[in-house]
């Protein structure tokens, strides 16, 4: 008998040591990897730079929050009055039909309005920092509802000069509103998608009224015309929404992982922290190489699925099994399938990082947002060159063609596959844009026409 094997022989746990140690040495090394085979991007753009663009969203902040607080005071001086015009869906009645008192009131908002379209000379960006869902004194949800209550009222007092046939009136608050609201394009998520909204509430709540004046100025047509263009010129990319959720989630992540019990000694031997923090950069590289590119020349969204097991938090949850399906949505290409399949067999700390990261993510949507918000304002320029080219001709065109390219430059296009271009028909004299998004389809009426049964 060898001296080695009396040697194992007189110590029994040693060979069980040795091969737990074995076991642990080869864990560690897959482990390593898994980690360091990921390959290490860094941050998908210049963070510094996108953090550091502008200094001025605390004041356009305190402008936006004071302009909210006067203009609710002003409401509450006349509650009841608001109460019953709110209760009797006032913003859809027609202008004409609207109590005299709140018409005073939407008067008497003008200083009010005045003070806030200064927030335009201010250098646009964000409003917040991207972990601000845990900053206790500042949260997106405040100045989105002021937003829109300031949207609302320049809504309103759009509609009251358009009745008091005021023009300069009306090219003022257009050009003043377009200003102000591009700087809050550049801010959070939430805002930035806020403003393109608000946009809407303006521009589509008054655009038919104000068309319908058959003796508004053409040089205001054109001039309401390039300030709208020169709004979209001004208006952020899809990715500087997707670099502000970058940031917001690898924050949330950071901090929520403090309540799993993640040691330093588990820290360090598998590295889940660092994993996670490159195949998101990477994933978020995949995005931004896209995100900006026209519809047509886009590749169309894939999506990931993975799953992940959740502990049931009831016995009622445990019928519907253990495990939950997520999603991950990209742009498919080579570099895609090398990281995505990194997250095929997700560990514990994994799964708890893609359930967050997912429970935040809002890509598809803002990507849907930025998309649909293209076509709103493709049609909103036909549409006022439609009427360009009615005060020029007395009828609208027989085709969209004819607008080009002196009343407008690009035609609007679907956003599908074939990029086809939005149907357009003349109906009983009046010119119909039928995209293939149902809500924007638009009937334009003839300078003059009787729209008393139309809501604004």
């Amino acid at each position: 008998m060898s001296t080695f094997t009396q040697y194992l022989r007189s110590r029994p746990l040693l060979p069980i040591c040795l091969m737990i140690a074995v076991v642990i040495g080869a864990v560690y090394g897959w482990q390593k990897w898994q980690v360091y085979s990921v390959p290490d991007i860094g941050d998908p753009f210049d963070v510094e730079a996108y953090l550091t663009r502008t200094e001025d969203g605390e004041r356009i902040e305190k402008i936006t929050m004071e302009t909210d607080e006067r203009l609710n005071q002003l409401e509450q001086a006349n509650q009841e009055e608001w109460s019953r015009y709110y209760a009797n869906d006032g913003d859809y009645l027609p202008w004409k039909e609207v109590a005299p008192s709140i018409k005073a009131d939407v008067r008497n908002a003008k200083p009010i309005l005045e003070e806030w379209f200064e927030v335009s000379q201010y250098e646009p960006g964000l409003l917040g920092p991207p972990n601000a869902i845990y900053d206790d004194d500042w949260h997106p949800d405040r100045i989105k509802e002021s937003q829109f209550l300031i949207a609302e009222m320049v809504k309103k007092s759009l509609l009251d000069a358009i009745e008091r046939v005021d023009y300069d009136e009306q090219r003022d608050l257009y050009e003043r509103f377009l200003e102000a609201n591009s700087v809050y394009c550049h801010a959070d998520t939430k805002n930035g998608l806020t403003a393109f909204m608000c946009h809407t509430t303006v521009i589509g709540g008054t655009l038919r009224f104000y068309l319908n004046q058959p003796d508004v100025p053409v040089d205001h047509l054109w001039g309401l015309k390039k300030n709208l263009e020169a709004h979209y010129h001004r208006q952020p990319p899809a990715s500087n929404f997707l670099k502000y959720q970058y940031l917001t989630i690898s924050s949330v992540i950071e901090t929520e992982l403090d309540m799993v019990e993640e040691t330093d000694i588990t820290k360090g031997l598998l590295e889940e922290s660092e994993t996670t923090r490159r195949l998101y950069a990477m994933l978020t590289a995949n995005r931004l190489k896209y995100c900006d590119l026209p519809f047509s020349e886009r590749p169309p969204l894939a999506t990931f699925q993975y799953k992940i097991i959740v502990p049931p938090d009831s016995i009622e949850n445990i019928k519907g099994g253990l495990k939950r399906e997520l999603d991950i949505n990209y742009f498919p290409d080579e570099q895609a399938d090398e990281f995505l399949s990194r997250w095929e067999l997700p560990s514990f700390l994994q799964q708890y990082r893609l359930a967050m990261m997912t429970s935040f993510e809002a890509f598809p949507s803002v990507l849907e947002s930025c998309d649909f918000d293209q076509l709103r304002k493709e049609l909103y320029l036909t549409r006022l060159a439609l009427h360009l080219y009615y005060r020029e001709h007395d009828q609208f065109p027989e085709t969209l063609e004819e607008l080009a390219p002196r009343y407008l430059s690009i035609l609007p296009r679907n956003r599908d596959d074939a990029h086809s271009p939005v149907a357009y028909t003349i109906e009983d004299g009046n010119a119909i844009l039928k995209p293939q998004e149902n809500p924007l389809k638009t009937t334009n009426y003839p300078p003059g026409s009787d729209l008393s049964d139309l809501t604004k």
